[in-house]
């Protein structure tokens, strides 16, 4: 009985050396990259700033460095890494590109060598040299990256056409909206000049109080007209503009 309990007190003590083992099975993974900002993603948790030396254990790990989280357009690097052996050291360098903001007033295309890079606002690698910056009704703009660096806002001049004035302050919109308010009045009198002959004329029965109705309606018809064509060209203009 009492070997049996030795037995079993020996096993116990072997698998406590076993996982007294495996947790000091670690190797040591060091991380570097060319900017203190970037962050360090092991597993999808966030481990450190730019650089950093941890000890891991055996397994499947995956990295992201992102270049930071609060700039606009950034690069990321996505690895992987297994480690099968214990006391293994590794060594993993992550460089981002050197870039500059590129803004211009207003937004416009950056072309290079004939291609389309991008639209400002936009990261550009410093291994671009020179770059146009296009728009159309605006003046092309050359540039090179260092001085863009120095003084990264870019303002186009406009060389389109100057916008027309706007109608409602063109001396036509002020004649016709004079003609329609001289238009109306017209109308309205002769159709109350030709309501009173034919007032006058179902009194007497006047033949000449009913030519009188008559002609004053066709004056009225005439002027009614004469605003209609009047208030169809303001229409036209207020459009058309």
């Amino acid at each position: 009985m009492r070997s049996y309990i030795k037995k079993i007190f020996a096993l116990i003590f072997a698998l406590a050396l076993i996982s007294l083992a495996q947790d000091d099975c670690k190797s040591t993974v060091t991380i570097i990259t060319n900017n203190e900002e970037a962050n360090i993603f092991v597993n999808d948790s966030l481990v450190a700033f730019g650089n950093t030396t941890l000890e891991v254990k055996p397994g499947y790990y995956e990295i992201a460095i992102i270049e930071s989280i609060s700039k606009w357009g950034i690069d990321v690097f996505n690895d992987s890494l297994t480690i099968k052996e214990c006391n293994d050291t590794i060594e993993l360098t992550y460089n981002f590109e050197n870039r500059t903001l590129l803004k211009s007033v207003p937004d416009a295309a950056v072309i290079y060598k004939d291609t389309l890079i991008g639209y400002t606002p936009i990261l550009i690698p410093l291994k671009y040299e020179n770059l146009s910056i296009e728009k159309r009704n605006y003046r092309r703009q050359n540039i090179s990256l260092p001085s863009v660096t120095q003084s990264p806002r870019i303002t186009l001049d406009y060389i389109g056409k100057e916008n027309k004035q706007p109608f409602i302050e063109t001396t036509l919109f002020k004649v016709l909206i004079g003609s329609a308010l001289v238009l109306g009045s017209t109308a309205a009198y002769f159709k109350l000049e030709a309501d009173k002959n034919f007032d006058k004329y179902t009194e007497t029965r006047n033949r000449e109080f009913l030519d009188q109705t008559d002609k004053y309606d066709l004056y009225s018809g005439l002027a009614f007209g004469a605003l209609q064509l009047n208030l169809g060209a303001l229409l036209y203009y207020f459009l058309f503009e």
